[in-house]
């Protein structure tokens, strides 16, 4: 085969070609009896109909396309770990019972007041009357409540304790 029948053919048919041609041909022995020229001649003219080398073999764009998209999701694919398996197992054991309900309990709290928020504080105002009150706090708290409030200064510190107290008592409503 000359160089201008190779360059003819199709991009599949450039692809089916020199796959098989490489299967028994090097690179040094690529010039013989079924090619007339030389294994840079034959690559250029792959590169020129949009044929290029993925792992070996070659392939058009679409089977280029199609082969990186499967290994992508491949790459993606999530596969559990012997790791993970083993810690399945342990938590279906019937003394984590308990720990598997706190879990389905919290998960309610988590998605409808985390996951379902943009992220942001949502403020509980109201236009209702204001009542002071005093009461005792631990010294930890207060000081990460303080902290709180400085970094939250677009809030004044009654609406965060409000907003707080009433997520507080809608989570733990009997």
């Amino acid at each position: 085969m000359t160089l201008e029948e190779f360059k003819g053919l199709t991009g599949a048919e450039m692809c089916e070609k020199m796959n098989k041609h490489m299967e028994s041909h090097t690179v040094r022995s690529f010039k013989s009896g079924d090619m007339a020229f030389t294994f840079q001649q034959a690559e250029k003219a792959l590169e020129e109909s949009g044929v290029y080398k993925i792992n070996g073999v070659y392939r058009t764009e679409e089977e280029m396309l199609s082969y990186l998209e499967g290994k992508k999701k491949e790459r993606d694919k999530r596969e559990l770990s012997q790791e993970n398996i083993e810690q399945l197992i342990d938590l279906l054991q019937p003394g984590n019972y308990e720990r598997l309900m706190r879990l389905v309990e919290k998960y309610d709290y988590v998605s409808s007041f985390i996951l379902r928020e943009d992220r942001g504080i949502k403020i509980k105002t109201g236009v209702e009357e204001i009542h002071s009150t005093s009461f005792r706090i631990y010294g930890d708290t207060l000081k990460r409540w303080k902290n709180f409030t400085k970094e939250n200064r677009a809030y004044s510190a009654l609406d965060l304790l409000n907003t707080a107290m009433v997520e507080f008592m809608d989570k733990h409503e009997l």
